[in-house]
């Protein structure tokens, strides 16, 4: 029973799609985004990069590492 709706919807949507792509279809002009969504971007970056850095780990080891030493029994 739904796919003949199914069926409907997905034609009326392509068909939509390709009249949009016509030569005499409407341009929509690129809107840039507000100033305030950018900064707001760069803090949240900022922040990101901040806890990054205090939760790394050191470079030089605490102690005795087993990273990259093989086991033998």
């Amino acid at each position: 029973m739904e796919l003949p709706a199914a069926f409907v919807l997905a034609t009326s949507a392509v068909e939509h799609e390709f009249n949009s792509a016509r030569p005499d279809a409407p341009v929509v002009p690129f809107e840039e985004r507000p100033h305030r969504v950018q900064q707001f971007r760069y803090l949240v970056a900022g922040g990101l990069r901040r806890a990054a850095t205090v939760i790394a780990p050191s470079n030089t080891p605490a102690g005795p590492s087993r990273v990259g030493r093989q086991l033998h029994c």
